[in-house]
């Protein structure tokens, strides 16, 4: 297939990602008019996605995660996003956190044929408030800077695309050395 969004969906003990997930499908489609894909480990899905795409809980890894929401901590289940490239069906992906609200037509349209997008600066929906230092930079020993995984456009066949998760994947895998490296916090797990 040629476009087409692609979301993972791990429910933990209070928030059901999959319902966020559908959610997300609803608009993609009204907005998009693309197919979408789900990965997850839940065995039946609302008929809204394209293709349900299952995985093991087991491949996953233990991310705590806070949730001041809730004020608790919780499971994260999101250590596999950097398998996107393995399993979309699509040759042309965008990759979306479920929680993404979509209103319009700007990513696909804003896209623009490039073989790999990824968000580098992230912006507070309120003008009056400017983002803390910890979510521009990833650590602020060495100033390493923060890219967000909330939108991630690629191009399956291109060379940027396949060097990037390859990149990727070496990163969560090492990622504890890298965080003892550049002096960030090896949890949660940023992807």
């Amino acid at each position: 297939e040629g476009l087409g969004d692609l979301l993972f969906a791990f429910d933990n003990a209070l928030i059901d990602y999959v319902s966020l997930a559908a959610e997300c499908a609803r608009r993609v489609k009204l907005h998009w008019n693309v197919p979408v894909a789900i990965v997850t480990d839940a065995k039946a899905v609302p008929l809204v996605f394209d293709h349900h795409i299952m995985v093991e809980r087991s491949e996953l890894k233990d991310n705590p995660r806070v949730y001041l929401e809730y004020l608790t901590n919780l499971q994260f289940w999101n250590s596999n996003r950097n398998r996107a490239l393995d399993l979309t069906p699509f040759r042309r992906t965008i990759l979306l956190d479920v929680d993404v609200w979509i209103q319009t037509d700007d990513i696909p349209r804003l896209w623009n044929g490039e073989d790999f997008a990824l968000t580098k600066e992230a912006y507070s929906v309120f003008s009056y408030h400017e983002l803390s230092t910890d979510m521009k930079v990833l650590s602020r020993a060495s100033n390493l800077p923060m890219y967000w995984a909330t939108v991630i456009c690629f191009d399956k066949e291109s060379e940027a695309t396949q060097d990037f998760f390859s990149e990727w994947k070496k990163a969560c895998a090492n990622y504890s050395t890298y965080a003892h490296l550049y002096g960030f916090s090896a949890m949660p797990v940023r992807n």
